[in-house]
């Protein structure tokens, strides 16, 4: 029978509770560890789960190693004492928010050479209203935030070839720009970093076709 080294589904200190720690005085011995282990699986690729830790087997005869998947989880959910404690754990957060948008596009085609050439300049605005609820996460961290009121400009302009098939391929340029698109959000009182979206430019090539004036595929 090949020698495997063992695998140990503990935590490291685990492996050492209660044995006394070299050198020291007076002696003391090794506590446990803060977290404990579950085996999930064994080969294979590892699993998609945001508390996943990773051992090893040894084959000393094929030398094959084999990793080994564990869920780890807080065997406390509070350190410390009094104004002190801290409390830690595995949980999810539930919030509300409120979306709305508005939006509007219009555009214009100067048709040249009889209608080969299509020059299609064009105007998306919109207008969206983002709202999260202050609560509290499950760590107990108050989450507040104000409303982000945030206005969109899109000109765009396309330029239209014609073919006698029936195929319109396009190249197309624009910009884009997200005006009051900041807002302001804080931890426990504390404000957290602001991100928002600079301008930035739109560009492109493509073919669409049209079927009866009902039906517009693209590429």
């Amino acid at each position: 029978m090949p020698s495997v080294a063992e695998d140990f589904p503990k935590g490291t200190l685990d492996n050492l509770e209660g044995q006394t720690i070299p050198g020291s005085n007076p002696e003391q011995t090794y506590p446990s560890s803060g977290y404990s282990l579950y085996k999930i699986q064994e080969g294979g690729d590892k699993p998609n789960y945001f508390n996943v830790v990773t051992k090893f087997t040894y084959n000393t005869e094929t030398g094959e190693i084999t990793p080994v998947y564990y869920a780890w989880d807080l065997k406390n959910g509070t350190f410390g004492d009094g104004e002190n404690s801290v409390y830690y754990g595995w949980n999810r957060d539930e919030e509300t928010g409120m979306i709305g948008f508005i939006g509007s596009k219009t555009g214009y085609n100067f048709e040249f050479k009889e209608g080969k050439y299509i020059l299609q300049p064009s105007l998306f605005m919109s207008y969206t209203f983002v709202n999260t609820f202050d609560y509290r996460n499950a760590a107990g961290v108050q989450i507040d935030s104000d409303p982000m009121h945030t206005i969109q400009l899109n000109p765009n302009i396309r330029f239209i070839t014609n073919l006698k098939n029936g195929w319109q391929p396009y190249a197309s340029v624009g910009m884009v720009w997200n005006l009051m698109n900041e807002t302001n959000a804080y931890a426990n009182g504390v404000q957290l970093p602001q991100m928002s979206i600079k301008p930035y430019a739109e560009y492109g090539v493509g073919v669409q076709k049209s079927w009866k004036d009902r039906l517009t595929g693209y590429l």
